[in-house]
């Protein structure tokens, strides 16, 4: 499953509106939780023309990951994982490729934590019938990744 990351080159606390061609953009990781702000560096796809981290009007580029001090923030294409159903009413299913122990945490939309537990099993069960309904973002976490998905309670 892929994720994206979609930017917005307008930023409401500057009396400009946008990006200036050639201005360099700037990644910055908030924390919810902590209500912390954190710059990422960004590893561009080398693939893709525009690949210097410079805003081009009309251009094109792709991130590949995102490092965050020491720590390498990235899809990994050798991690499945699979979250089912979605929407989901009062269970949802974890399932992974190969036996791993995740620590998963659960945040409503204003990032407040409303569960969280370990799972070691390639079948993880988690119950989630005392939610209320409405959008919820999982966080998955192991050793050498991070993988956040929506998950919608009905």
């Amino acid at each position: 499953m892929m994720e994206e990351l979609i930017t917005f080159g307008d930023d409401p606390t500057t009396v400009k509106n946008g990006f200036v061609a050639g201005e360099t953009l700037v990644f910055r990781l908030f924390g919810a939780p902590t209500a912390k702000e954190h710059k990422l560096e960004v590893n561009y796809d080398q693939a893709w023309p525009q690949l210097d981290g410079l805003f081009v009007t009309n251009g094109f580029s792709a991130i590949a990951g995102f490092k965050l001090g020491a720590t390498q923030i990235n899809e990994s294409e050798d991690f499945g994982v699979l979250i089912y159903p979605n929407p989901a009413d009062d269970v949802i299913y974890i399932d992974f490729d190969q036996l791993r122990e995740i620590e998963i945490t659960l945040l409503d939309v204003q990032g407040k934590e409303v569960l969280k537990q370990k799972l070691t099993d390639l079948r993880n069960q988690v119950d989630i019938s005392a939610l209320r309904k409405g959008v919820y973002f999982l966080k998955l976490e192991g050793e050498g990744f991070l993988k956040i998905e929506k998950v919608i309670m009905r």
